[in-house]
């Protein structure tokens, strides 16, 4: 091979492994894109964009060039390996198929067959080459995910060509030499460090000199390469170079410019702050440069709660009225269409003829086929799809940059070894050429887990998805152009996807060092360095570090317009962009929603996660079709870099008639609104109330829904309805949610509190519900108030359980920011802890202390060390509760749970302060202390048990939980009473009994013990006083 085929053959090698889910790592893919599925792709190889369900043409792809081929000795072994970044459930197979002609492949022998699920994160196994010589075939990866559905598979391919005279070792990939049939690598800074069965991986590093003066070599021990990766020692930093075999590796030889100084400061250092939710556990911030007259770059600072690799990305979405664009048609919309109707299709049988071989298999302890054979067979030609499958391959000249890849390891046999299928999905005895393969049809595998795969149908061929094109949500073309020369880019809509597009950076740090990556995703594939799409590394400085509380930390500085097109937008302040963000998950807390083969399968490794591998962020959709909350991942919605928080600007509204827009949460869900300025009357001008104009935006064919609650909670909140029926009826309605029921939603009840003018609702032809309506300012509802908004949808054209498509805001229409999302699952969790720890401490321990403290004062001390114990730990807990009230929750304030609760939290707060400083027995004010201490705490339990009642009712405003809490509160009430009425009967008895016996036995048999208690003392006198009388 020349230099340049290497090069590309390393590079791409390198790159298969970046992918977010599967793609071949040797041979070599043709694309390097790994979110090939058979939805949003067509084709043998998913490298056509689907007809329909995706918005796959909106792509920005690398430029074209020839893909690599691998020469392979006929009948030889070859070590077959593939990338991994999420442990799906299901199977794989291994096709290999000839090019007949421009318009024909025949599919010449198959391993495997999707059979074996044994381990759920094998990534190779070598496979017996047929006997025959080809010059134009490749070889297909296939690997089901079937915790989305059955029939939902990934693909990959690469090219190679079958000789007889290739060497055992495929010619090391030009990187080694083959020694007794085994590949000895090259391992020096002029040949590179390389590594591997067929040396196709290469490392940065090999000695932290390799890395520049202030680098470091670490070695990650992980399973994506290079596994030996320079970082730059916090305070240094350096340019992009690149290794022998092409790839990127920052030296770091100069000091940086930027210090992280107190991250607690950073509020006060930069303009701008976003946090990811629920939980908030990544903060991102930037300025815009506030150094040079004429700004030149942005500076971003990135604080996360986790060990892994961080990354935030932004796209243009917007172009604010009055900047000039251009409309344009992509050239790539119908870029990979094919023109043949009969196309070898995903999900089919591989024609009626297709018999691939049944694989070998011999006994082993675990896993699917370490080594399989395959034979020539005969097929029926059958038609290939005719577009340039090179359209992905980046065109890598000499001269061009380096390019940077990422990736798993290809070869795990020390792991495990693949010597037999075990478990479900055996293959059943050994295939002959000829014979029909034991291989079910795509989309009716079997479950290939204990866990529930989502129920999800997705279509088995092409000509499927044709036929479901007229109802699937597709985006027909880019936008608007902005910008001029390199900065000429497309503005991406906001329905697509929002990984689609994205120009990303993504950092790693570890304790004292770090490393930055600029890079770029045209998919949901894991994101390539821009070098990859033809583009450079344009970050100017940064800094980083892991602190000691397991904190991420980075900074780092781009310019505001880079040179790069490829790679990079430039960033306008008339421009507004989708920010995102995402971290990654470490093994055991991982999260896969649907379940993975790492929760239902078996696996060979289940610490599959591993700190600092840009492998998938966790989370993912439920089995209702929901987006799950999940704060590893996620969107900030729009934004525009220039706007300080604080500037009384708004995000330009999509719709006519409308100033400002914003995005409820991550729902798309969509509020858009104008304030009217008031209407005025005669010659003095009067003032009348002003008014709101409104329209709320759902993803959906149902019913929105936007709703005013005046105590954050759906019970008691006055909605706006609206929906179009599938006759075209358009219906909008106010009504009141007196219940979280059907029952309970009114448009007739008196209770609402509004009225709304000029409403409407209809639905799109891209399926989404859009209500408009006006309301009315007045004394509830005022311009600069803070105003709880609930906003809900539904397929259902009726109001009907929505399940999880809703959300809370704080809506401030006349002041910044104008809306703050509100987790509902994390405000019902606090409520959830608040009244637990409330009714433990006043209603349980509390009370229990008081209980001791009247009826076993005979118990000296311990009735008194009980009683102080108890006391302080229910206080303590009570305590607790109320700081989570006073952070988390905002009452309104006619309610009186709350100012019943902070009297019943200051009283309760005074009594052990009270307690030391009581006065000694017998002197002159112990007696008016008792009183005090006595009379506080009866009126703090009677005073608790009122604002715990008051506090079960909000619960079951906002959840409609029922009269459940408040029945078994009643019950603990119930029991208390009884146990403090015992104990009182309990006391005075026993004082009655021993004035009885000190009166039998003389003043010199009376007992030494504390006195009676001071009302026994008032009582015996008032007798004594009855007597004297008589």
């Amino acid at each position: 091979m020349d230099r340049k085929a290497l090069i590309v053959l390393a590079v791409l090698a390198y790159v298969s492994e970046v992918g977010g889910h599967i793609t071949l790592n040797y041979p070599p893919p043709r694309s390097p894109l790994d979110f090939l599925d058979n939805v949003r792709t067509a084709g043998l190889c998913g490298e056509e964009q689907s007809v329909a369900f995706s918005d796959s043409h909106l792509w920005r792809r690398p430029a074209v060039s020839d893909p690599p081929i691998t020469e392979v000795k006929a009948a030889s072994e070859l070590s077959v390996s593939w990338n991994l970044h999420y442990p799906h459930q299901g199977g794989w197979a291994i096709e290999l198929y000839n090019v007949v002609d421009a318009n024909t492949t025949e599919l010449v022998a198959a391993w495997n067959n999707l059979l074996c699920t044994a381990d759920g994160i094998q990534r190779s196994a070598t496979i017996q080459l047929p006997n025959m010589t080809c010059d134009s075939c490749f070889l297909r990866f296939l690997r089901e995910a079937g915790e989305w559905g059955a029939g939902y598979r990934f693909h990959s391919c690469a090219s190679i060509n079958i000789t007889e005279t290739a060497d055992e070792c495929q010619g090391c990939s030009g990187h080694g030499t083959c020694q007794d049939g085994a590949c000895v690598c090259d391992n020096s800074e002029e040949t590179g460090f390389w590594e591997g069965v067929y040396c196709e991986r290469e490392n940065e590093c090999d000695e932290d000199s390799h890395c520049g003066v202030y680098g470091k070599c670490v070695d990650t021990q992980g399973t994506t390469p290079p596994r030996k990766q320079c970082y730059c020692k916090e305070g240094f930093f350096g340019v992009m170079g690149k290794t022998p075999g092409g790839i990127p590796v920052r030296r770091c030889t100069r000091a940086s410019d930027l210090e992280l100084g107190n991250p607690e400061n950073w509020e006060n250092e930069y303009t701008n702050k976003r946090s990811s939710t629920p939980d908030g556990k990544m903060d991102v911030f930037w300025k815009i440069d506030d150094v040079n007259e004429s700004p030149d770059w942005i500076e971003f600072a990135l604080r996360v709660k986790t060990d892994n690799w961080v990354a935030v990305g932004f796209r243009p979405t917007e172009i604010a009225n009055g900047t000039e664009a251009v409309q344009c048609t992509p050239e790539s919309e119908s870029e990979g269409e094919s023109e043949s109707e009969g196309g070898l299709e995903e999900g089919s049988a591989e024609g009626p003829e297709s018999t691939p071989s049944e694989p070998e298999s011999e006994a082993g302890a675990f896993g699917c086929p370490y080594m399989v054979e395959g034979e020539p067979l005969n097929t029926s030609a059958t038609p290939l799809y005719e577009s340039n499958y090179l359209m992905f391959m980046p065109s890598l000249e000499p001269e061009a940059p380096p390019q940077m890849l990422t990736g798993t390891p290809l070869f795990n046999s020390s792991i495990i070894d693949y010597d037999s299928c075990t478990g479900e999905g055996e293959p059943e005895g050994e295939g002959e050429p000829g014979s029909e393969p034991n291989v079910e049809p795509e989309g009716e595998s079997e479950d290939t887990g204990s866990g529930t795969p989502c129920n999800h149908t997705y279509p088995e061929t092409e000509s499927e998805v044709e036929t479901d094109a007229e109802t699937a949500p597709m985006v027909t073309s880019l936008g608007d152009f902005y910008g001029e020369g390199a900065c000429r880019h497309q503005v991406v809509p906001d329905t697509a996807h929002a990984m689609i597009n994205q120009d990303i950076v993504v950092g790693y740090a570890r304790s004292g060092s770090f490393r930055v990556v600029d890079s770029f995703t045209p998919s949901r594939a894991r994101p390539l360095p821009d070098v990859y799409f033809g583009g450079r590394d344009d970050i100017l400085d940064a800094v980083g570090t892991e602190s000691d509380d397991g904190y991420t930390l980075l900074k780092y500085r781009r310019s505001l317009r880079t040179e790069d097109s490829f790679g990079d937008y430039c960033i306008y302040d008339t421009t507004g962009y989708t920010l995102i963000y995402a971290y990654g998950q470490t093994s055991p807390n991982v999260q896969h929603d649907a379940p993975s083969s790492l929760e239902v399968n078996s696996v060979s490794d289940t610490d599959f996660y591993k700190p600092d591998e840009l492998k998938f962020h966790g989370g993912g959709i439920n089995c209702q079709g929901q987006a799950t909350s999940y704060d590893g991942r996620g969107s900030f919605g729009m934004v525009n870099f220039f706007k300080e928080d604080g500037d009384a600007d708004c995000q330009q509204s999509t719709r006519d008639g409308f100033d400002c827009m914003f995005e409820v949460q991550s729902t798309g869900y969509f509020i858009h609104y104008r304030i009217l300025p008031a209407e005025t009357s005669g010659r003095r001008l009067k003032q009348q109330a002003g008014r709101i104009k409104m329209a709320g935006e759902a993803q959906s064919t149902g019913y929105a829904a936007l709703a005013f609650s005046p105590r954050a909670g759906m019970v008691g909140a006055t909605a706006v309805i609206g929906s179009v029926t599938s006759d075209g009826e358009a219906t909008i309605k106010t009504y009141y949610l007196g219940a979280q029921t059907t029952s309970g939603v009114s448009s007739t009840s008196p209770n609402i509190a509004f009225e709304i003018e000029d409403m409407s609702v209809e639905e799109t032809a891209d399926g989404r519900t859009i209500i408009e309506f006006t309301r009315t300012f007045d004394d509830d509802f005022k311009v600069t108030d803070e105003h709880n908004v609930l906003v809900a949808w539904s397929n259902s054209e009726t109001p009907q359980n929505h399940r999880s498509n809703r959300a809370l805001i704080v809506f401030t229409p006349g002041n910044t920011p104008v809306a703050v999302n509100v987790s509902i699952e994390e405000i019902k969790r606090f409520h959830t802890i608040h009244g637990t720890l409330m009714i433990i401490g006043w209603g349980v321990l509390l009370p229990l202390g008081v209980v001791i403290a009247r009826g076993f004062r005979d118990r000296d001390p311990l009735w008194f060390q009980l009683h102080r114990g108890i006391q302080m730990f229910g206080i303590s807990l009570a305590f607790v509760a109320w700081v989570i009230a006073m952070v988390k929750f905002e009452t309104p304030k006619e309610l009186h749970h709350r100012p019943l609760g902070y009297t019943v939290m200051a009283i309760g707060l005074f009594q052990p302060l009270n307690a030391f400083i009581r006065p000694h027995k017998g002197t002159t004010f112990r007696c008016v202390w008792e009183w005090i201490h006595l009379g506080l705490g009866r009126s703090a339990l009677i005073l608790s048990v009122v604002t715990i009642f008051y506090g079960l009712d909000r619960v079951d405003e906002l959840y409609a939980t029922g009269v459940k809490y408040t029945v078994i509160y009643a019950v603990i009430v119930a029991v208390m009473t009884m146990l403090y009425i015992c104990a009182e009967y309990r006391r005075v008895a026993d004082s009655r009994n021993a004035d009885e016996s000190a009166a039998y036995n003389g003043p010199e048999h009376q007992s030494d013990k504390e006195p009676p208690s001071i009302e026994l003392k008032k009582l015996t006198e008032d007798d004594e006083a009855s007597q004297d009388k008589v």
